[in-house]
């Protein structure tokens, strides 16, 4: 028999409600080929710590991973870190890296795909936030994440950090990050890449 939970009705009183059987998804029988189908994966806290679980919540990395574990059965990809993972509300970077860390390496072991948000939330709100901590800040968890090896992909988020963004402060945020990523002597990829009249001018900035 299906269990029955009380809600609250229009006029406030409560009723009862009978919910359904749960349903049984059957795992495919190979890897989905046709397309990459992503699941943004929540994170499970320890209902029993004595922490705040909106500012330092601790998490059940057994059950953690063991979701993540399921979603990948199911032939899926996992997107972690990120907002549906408490990013930004809970979730600091911190226990973000953790998480990257510890998810990386259960798709390591157990073939899944993953991508893992990058941001700059390890920046302290403050008026004299730069553009170039705001790169930083970016360098440092793409690398974090690129780090963990397992062909982790990056997602980038977009973060509030106090400074206001152009165009073209953001195309060359871009430009420095490929050039970085490209090494030295892929200077006419980048120049290709960045649509510069001239060789000499994807010399000067990057």
């Amino acid at each position: 028999m299906p269990p029955t939970i009380r809600l609250p009705l229009r006029d406030g009183r409560l009723a009862p409600y009978a919910m359904r059987d749960p349903v049984a998804w059957s795992p495919p029988a190979g890897p989905i080929r046709s397309r990459v189908a992503y699941a943004a994966a929540h994170v499970v806290c320890d209902p029993l710590a004595d922490r705040d679980p909106l500012s330092d919540a601790r998490l059940d990395w057994e059950a953690t991973l063991a979701y993540r574990g399921h979603l990948w059965s199911l032939g899926l990809a996992v997107a972690d870190a990120m907002d549906t993972a408490q990013r930004g509300t809970g979730l600091g970077w911190n226990a973000a890296r953790e998480l990257i860390r510890r998810s990386v390496a259960e798709a390591q072991a157990r073939g899944g795909v993953i991508a893992c948000g990058a941001g700059t939330d390890q920046l302290p709100p403050a008026e004299g936030v730069t553009l170039s901590d705001v790169q930083r800040a970016y360098e440092e968890q793409v690398g974090f994440v690129e780090g963990q090896g397992g062909g982790a992909r990056v997602i980038l988020m977009a973060r509030k950090a106090g400074i206001k963004l152009s165009m073209h402060r953001l195309r060359k945020g871009f430009g420095c990050r490929v050039a970085k990523k490209l090494g030295k002597g892929n200077a006419p990829v980048l120049h290709r890449l960045m649509r510069h009249s001239s060789m000499q001018i994807t010399m000067d900035y990057y």
